[in-house]
């Protein structure tokens, strides 16, 4: 990057871009998209923030616990944050409750309404 005029430039080997421009163009879009992808978990760190195994997080999405808020570029599940709050809910109302997946999703959308 290098300032010129008080104008920012991206310097690649054979051309340079304005900041504005870079911004309007393809790679300011991906840089965009990224950031909002960047807001939501992959299911690894869903996993991860919740102790659970990956495994489980998809099984559970496959039942229809969880839901996929997209999914990325390179094919990875997003989740939004609100996520962790919910498998933290399933892991409690089978551990205490000892409900099965039916009664789980049951209770959950209950819990929308």
């Amino acid at each position: 990057m290098a300032k010129k005029d008080n104008k920012l430039f991206y310097e690649t080997k054979n051309s340079k871009l304005l900041c504005d421009d870079f911004l309007t163009t393809g790679l300011g879009e991906k840089m965009k998209q990224n950031e909002a992808e960047n807001k939501l978990l992959r299911i690894g760190q869903l996993a991860k923030q919740t102790g659970e195994l990956v495994t489980t997080i998809r099984f559970w999405t496959n039942e229809g616990l969880l839901e996929v808020k997209e999914y990325s570029q390179g094919g990875y599940q997003l989740y939004e944050p609100s996520m962790i709050e919910r498998v933290k809910e399933v892991r409690r109302l089978q551990n205490e409750k000892r409900l099965t997946i039916a009664e789980i999703k049951e209770q959950l959308g209950e819990a929308k309404t």
